[in-house]
C-alpha cells in the first residue's frame, strides 16, 4: 500500500492518497514545511529510511495521461510513503491540476508513477519525490 501527498507551490495539498498506519517504532512525527518539503522529527526508537531524488514527467505535445518509471533501490514495495512536489513549471503544475500516485513498484528497484491532467497538460515537469520506509 502506498500513501502519496502532492502540494501546489504555496504549500496546499493538492491530492493525497487514504492516510496508512506507519509501522509503529519507525516514524513518530512526519511534518511538512511550507513548500511541501518533508521534515522529520520524532524518532520511537526504530527510525525510518528517507531518501529523496528527483524525476521528469513528460506530456509531449499534449496528453491527459502518461506514466514514467523511477529507479530507486530504497523502495520496499510494501510499505512506504511517496511524496512528490513540483520541481519546475509549479504554476502550471497547479493551474493544470496535475495528479500523481503511483501505481506499482518492485522492491530494491523502482516504482512506476502515473501523472493525470485532466485538462491535458504538455511539456516536461521536473518532480521531487521524498521516500519513506
Amino acid at each position: 500500500m502506498f500513501s502519496f501527498v502532492v502540494y501546489d507551490k504555496f504549500g496546499i495539498v493538492k491530492a493525497s492518497s487514504p492516510t496508512k498506519t506507519l509501522r509503529s517504532n519507525s516514524l513518530r512525527f512526519a511534518k511538512y514545511s511550507k513548500f511541501g518539503e518533508l521534515m522529520v522529527t520524532g524518532g520511537g526508537g526504530g527510525g525510518a529510511t528517507v531518501t529523496s531524488g528527483t524525476f521528469n514527467i513528460d506530456f509531449g505535445t499534449g496528453d491527459s495521461y502518461v506514466t514514467t518509471t523511477v529507479s530507486d533501490t530504497n523502495i520496499n514495495g510494501t510499505s512506504d510513503l511517496i511524496t512528490f512536489v513540483p520541481n519546475s513549471r509549479a504554476e502550471d503544475f497547479a493551474v493544470e491540476d496535475i495528479q500523481l500516485t503511483v501505481t506499482a513498484s518492485v522492491a530494491a528497484t523502482s516504482f512506476t508513477v502515473a501523472a493525470y491532467a485532466p485538462n491535458t497538460s504538455n511539456g516536461i515537469y521536473s518532480i521531487k519525490y521524498t521516500l519513506i520506509n
